[in-house]
């Protein structure tokens, strides 16, 4: 009970910062636009999220209203490839808003570990087995994580701001000599089990705002495994490996580790979280 109630404050918490009421903002903004057209949005807060959905009724059933943090048009490119199968079907929606049908089923977090392992697994291989036509050479979420820390450094404790900075020097180095060797495919660093749902036993990934294509696919890999319970991950990889490649991801993993840290730690700066920050800092040397 003591847990639940420190999660809820620490939501409201989010919920309050500047950043976050400003996106919550223009979504209800785009909530009135659909309002004054005779459609009706109905604003929801996921239980683990500050940020606000809308649950849009219509005679055909219910449908998601959500915005994407990724390029429109190559988010759109890559989400036709799994439309209607993994991934829901959509409708007419300003960009960078996007309207999917409402998709009901078993949460894949209520299975055990070992079975949210091997769904995960199968569902990345499957989002990596594509890329659509003219995929962009470039690592998209490494643009997006770096513009969140710039955004955020204020965050960082006096002491940290240079251990933080030696962190991010390192991924850039790392990166620029292995660049051109990466895979290009479609990428989803978000797949996680709470994003998804079991629908007549097919799973179906709900929350995906950061879809994309490019470099960066065994960045997903490591998202995707860390947030498995310990004792299934390696049961991940295995499953991960019996459909896709992971040369990539055993030869340079300690750049996907630091960039799996970096991605954390920009996420604790976003959110003011000076324990996690102060968690995440790498050690002085």
């Amino acid at each position: 009970m003591k847990r639940c109630l420190e999660k809820k404050l620490y939501h409201i918490r989010r919920s309050l910062l500047p950043e976050v009421l400003s996106l919550n903002c223009r979504k209800l903004l785009f909530a009135a636009r659909l309002l004054s057209r005779g459609r009706v949005a109905v604003p929801v807060f996921r239980s683990s999220s500050p940020n606000m959905t809308f649950v849009l009724p219509s005679r055909a059933g219910r449908r998601k209203l959500y915005a994407i943090d990724t390029d429109p048009d190559l988010f759109a490119r890559a989400y036709a490839l799994f439309e209607g199968g993994i991934l829901p079907r959509r409708f007419p929606a300003d960009a960078p808003y996007v309207c999917a049908e409402w998709v009901a089923g078993r949460p894949l977090t209520a299975a055990p570990d070992a079975e949210q392992a091997r769904v995960l697994a199968a569902l990345l291989a499957q989002i990596h087995s594509r890329r659509p036509e003219n995929c962009p050479v470039r690592f998209a979420h490494l643009d997006r994580l770096n513009r969140r820390f710039d955004e955020n450094t204020r965050a960082l404790p006096a002491d940290g701001a240079a251990r933080a900075m030696a962190l991010r020097d390192r991924i850039r180095r790392a990166y620029d000599r292995v660049a051109a060797s990466l895979p290009l495919a479609c990428v989803h660093p978000d797949m996680i089990a709470g994003n998804v749902v079991l629908r007549d036993g097919a799973p179906v990934v709900f929350d995906n705002e950061f879809l994309s294509a490019g470099a960066g696919k065994e960045f997903d890999v490591i998202n995707s495994m860390y947030s498995l319970a310990p004792e299934v991950r390696e049961a991940f990889l295995a499953a991960y490996g019996r459909e896709a490649p992971l040369e990539h991801f055993h030869r340079y993993r300690e750049l996907w580790e630091d960039l799996h840290t970096f991605k954390r730690l920009s996420r604790a700066m976003r959110f003011r979280n000076r324990r996690r920050i102060d968690e995440l800092l790498p050690a002085a040397p």
